[in-house]
């Protein structure tokens, strides 16, 4: 296993010849007694073979290349030094923000739910109140007034939505 782990590593170097001679000598023992790493030396042998190392070397890039290369970094580098800081330590404190509007959302729910009911003594003293201001019913707003239109059309509305009592 450590072998193996040794044929891995100076695979390139052993195919190239670069290897000083002790450790090319312990990886052709290897070699011979360990079938997959003799198949791996071969299947690479062979792709090492088939590559014509000359013809790579002398690619060039395309003209211009590292100055492109070099515009096109500096823009991504400008692009985020441009941005606010707050929007720079957002991505950071995202998960807690969520939370904190979470729990907000909950608590405002809560406490806007919990809302005190009327206690019977206040209704009955606003019930004498509007009794003294004549204020008992509805039956003689305006025609056509506002208040007159909203209770004809909730009044159509509660009978049309099996609401009427």
């Amino acid at each position: 296993m450590k072998d193996c782990r040794l044929i891995e590593e100076k695979l390139v170097d052993f195919i190239e010849q670069q290897l000083d001679d002790e450790t090319a000598e312990q990886i052709r023992q290897h070699i011979k007694s360990c079938a997959s790493c003799r198949k791996l030396v071969e299947d690479f042998n062979a792709i090492w073979t088939s590559v014509d190392v000359d013809k790579i070397k002398e690619l060039e890039p395309p003209p211009f290349f590292k100055t492109r290369l070099g515009a096109r970094l500096d823009d991504v580098i400008d692009r985020e030094s441009a941005k606010p800081f707050w929007r720079k330590l957002f991505p950071t404190f995202q998960p807690a923000a969520i939370v904190v509007a979470l729990l907000l959302a909950v608590f405002s729910g809560y406490k806007f739910a919990n809302v005190p009911t009327v206690a019977d003594d206040s209704v009955d003293e606003s019930a004498e109140l509007l009794d003294d201001y004549g204020l008992d019913s509805f039956e003689d707003l305006p025609v056509g007034s506002l208040a007159d239109i909203y209770f004809d059309l909730t009044a159509d509305n509660d009978v049309a939505g099996g609401n009427e009592s």
